[in-house]
């Protein structure tokens, strides 16, 4: 999916008129090298019919991914409710259901979803070996795990963890095989994002 259809996705009508990521993305999907390069490898590593996005947020790769045809059932799961109540407004498919909970505690079965997206979640977890532990008991055999963080990110009140290279590797390879390890800097910034899918 290139980023010229993704855009149209977010905007496609039918959506409540300006939902708070359609506004986000309006602004800044063309200008931020974080979304430019973010969204596309998320959403393209999305395999269904089952998806779970832990830390779902406003509902943004909820929405995407109910957009696509492989996808059946999405949940989407995040701890704050103001969050969740914008996600519900956002996000009009009937393949998607939203959840109050944490990342780390997951109210579903075992190998129940094929993938699980853990997209700018782990710098907020209490335990980022419990959250990848979750994220691994309900993917099915041949799931897989889609996950973007900051790389070496300041720690502050929203962002817990600080998470390295070296780090999220170990971490991922307790419970994965990685497929895909991509650090990249964002455009003229000196900012890292760390790009990561594994299989189980």
């Amino acid at each position: 999916m290139n980023k010229k259809r993704l855009y149209e996705i977010v905007n496609k009508k039918g959506q409540r008129k300006e939902p708070m990521f359609t506004r986000y993305w309006d602004k800044n999907f063309r200008k931020h090298d974080i979304d430019i390069v973010r969204v596309p490898f998320v959403v393209s590593n999305i395999v269904g019919p089952n998806v779970l996005d832990a830390g779902c947020g406003t509902g943004l790769f909820c929405h995407l991914a109910s957009e696509l045809d492989n996808v059946k059932e999405i949940h989407g799961v995040d701890l704050q409710h103001a969050v969740l109540e914008d996600a519900k407004a956002n996000v009009k498919s009937d393949k998607v259901t939203f959840h109050h909970g944490y990342a780390e505690d997951l109210k579903f079965a075992d190998e129940y979803f094929n993938t699980v997206l853990l997209t700018e979640t782990l710098e907020h977890v209490a335990s980022i070996e419990e959250a990848l532990s979750e994220a691994c008991r309900v993917l099915k055999i041949t799931g897989r795990i889609v996950i973007t963080c900051p790389h070496n990110g300041n720690k502050s009140e929203l962002h817990i963890n600080s998470i390295s290279e070296k780090y999220l590797k170990t971490a991922v390879e307790k419970h994965f095989k990685i497929k895909k390890f991509n650090p990249m800097l964002l455009g003229a910034s000196s900012k890292k994002k760390l790009f990561c899918v594994g299989v189980k």
